[in-house]
């Protein structure tokens, strides 16, 4: 093992089976972990199917969820970012300064979650009210709401993507064009979210339907590939992710020396992910949007991950984590550059890495 680290296994109430290897300046991070892990073990929450008349839809930014007829938001129809005991509302304001209407849909509609244009805030938020679909299909005979008017960047990568999630998962775009400003929704059904983001987050296991629903509908024929796949970060176009890793190349090279695959999951088609989640085992990666994917991986497919983190528990991975019930090891291994650096550009503890892998037999 690395000089100057620790590794400690964690036995926690959820389904998460980890351990947290960590520098000797951080004995707090075990605790951290299992405070988190059962903290969202006591969060979780029976999901339900709301039913509400006259309810409002407003198409506009800071608009994304509904209003009842008062013009009051509709708590259980929000995007939460559950940040401590402070849950932040994302783009939605309490309340309409306007009843006034321009349309009126009478077709009983499903509500949805908003296209959130982030491809892991996508898997993780957008997907978080598909569940009801499986459990409830009679719902979506009227049609199913996406609350935006359309997401503009569909025709991107990430975009295309994300809309033939939706579409193998049953679910056509909801047009109104010319979209009015405010809708009036005669009848409609409100499923609350699988998963809630954030260090207050909690997530239910029924969150795994959709994008296995995914899998199931893209993987033809199942192989298997026994190398380790290395999700990377190092293509990613600038500005389109904060934690870039200043020495990323460096551990790509001594990973694929190695016999590790390095993957660019932004790359790669939908299919491709899918296959690529479900052909292979053992996943090593920055925490991040790439290691989200993992929720494709069908139930009979046994994965293990090994996350590259910074000081602190990362949430929403702990909360895949949590759902999928996969071995994980948290390898406490990015810092910023000595001397400070450009944004928030990491640097990964490279020998650090290599050797915890090493003892692992991944290499």
């Amino acid at each position: 093992m690395a000089a100057g680290y620790l590794t400690q296994k964690l036995n926690a109430r959820t389904r998460a089976n980890i351990r947290v290897f960590h520098s000797e300046g951080a004995p707090e991070l075990p605790r951290q972990f299992l405070d988190f892990l059962d903290a969202a073990d006591q969060r979780r929450e029976e999901l339900q199917i709301i039913e509400i008349d006259d309810a409002i839809l407003e198409f506009g930014r800071f608009t994304k969820c509904l209003y009842d007829r008062e013009g009051q938001r509709v708590a259980a129809s929000a995007i939460v970012r559950a940040e401590g005991a402070s849950p932040r509302v994302w783009n939605a304001v309490e309340r309409l300064e306007s009843l006034d209407v321009s349309a009126t849909i009478s077709t009983p509609i499903l509500f949805q979650s908003a296209i959130v244009n982030h491809w892991g805030h996508f898997l993780l938020e957008t997907l978080s009210r598909t569940w009801a679909t499986r459990e409830r299909p009679d719902l979506a005979a009227g049609g199913a709401l996406f609350p935006m008017n359309a997401c503009r960047n569909l025709a991107e990568a990430a975009g295309a993507n994300m809309g033939q999630v939706l579409a193998l998962n049953g679910f056509e775009q909801f047009h109104i064009d010319p979209p009015p400003l405010r809708v009036r929704l005669a009848k409609c059904w409100v499923p609350t979210p699988s998963f809630v983001v954030g260090p207050g987050g909690r997530a239910d296991v029924r969150h795994l339907e959709a994008p296995r629903r995914v899998s199931e509908r893209l993987i033809s024929v199942r192989r298997k590939d026994s190398r380790p796949i290395y999700l990377s970060r190092s293509r990613v176009p600038e500005g389109g992710v904060r934690r870039d890793v200043a020495n990323e190349s460096e551990l790509e090279a001594r990973l694929e020396s190695s016999g590790v695959r390095v993957i660019h999951m932004q790359e790669l088609t939908l299919a491709e992910q899918v296959e690529i989640v479900n052909a292979h085992s053992v996943f090593i990666g920055p925490w991040g949007s790439a290691l989200h994917n993992t929720m494709f991986c069908l139930p009979d497919h046994a994965i293990t991950t090994f996350v590259l983190i910074e000081s602190f528990a990362p949430s929403d991975i702990l909360l895949v984590n949590a759902i999928l019930g996969n071995a994980a090891h948290y390898l406490e291994v990015m810092s910023p550059p000595i001397g400070g650096g450009k944004g928030r550009r990491l640097n990964i503890d490279i020998d650090a890495t290599i050797d915890y892998l090493r003892d692992y037999g991944v290499i």
